[in-house]
């Protein structure tokens, strides 16, 4: 269903595209033979989550694209329980709480992102002094330092930075 999706998404297809990766993504039962930790099985396992991720991404940001805020939620939350260094991700539910008008959701996932999580990169964190700062871990954030959601805007039009 993954490639089928990308062979759609590929000719313009988009909402072809979206239901194959729905379809795909309401079957994931979890990581392939997680009791197993022979060398292919754990590439088959790694291989598999990375399609099951970006196909959660991509529904992301196609119901973040429709205003759909409630549905980017749910697929954020599923994309961080698949991978909780997800920058982009903690982002784009700040985002969605502050365009439903919840300001104490956006803090509380900010919160988690920078306790539980990873260091923020710059345009994550808000400037106003009280708020938790970054600590540092073992996420790799070497990719989501180019994330295409700035939440400064945000943060300033909720009162936050």
């Amino acid at each position: 269903l993954y490639a089928l999706g990308r062979r759609l998404e590929a000719h313009g297809c988009k909402a072809e595209s979206l239901t194959q990766y729905a379809r795909a993504v309401e079957l994931y039962r979890g990581d392939f033979l997680s009791d197993s930790w022979s060398d292919w099985v754990v590439y088959r396992r790694e291989g598999l989550k990375d399609q099951y991720l970006a196909m959660l991404a991509r529904l992301a940001d196609a119901a973040l694209a429709e205003d759909d805020y409630d549905g980017c939620i749910v697929r954020c939350r599923q994309l961080i329980e698949g991978d909780r260094c997800r920058e982009d991700t903690f982002r784009t539910l700040m985002v969605c709480h502050a365009r439903l008008g919840q300001p104490i959701r956006l803090r509380r996932w900010y919160e988690l992102s920078v306790v539980q999580a990873f260091a923020p990169s710059a345009s994550t964190v808000p400037r106003r002094p009280g708020l938790p700062r970054p600590r540092s871990t073992d996420c790799d954030h070497s990719l989501t330092e180019q994330a295409s959601l700035d939440l400064q805007p945000v943060f300033r039009e909720l009162d936050i930075a």
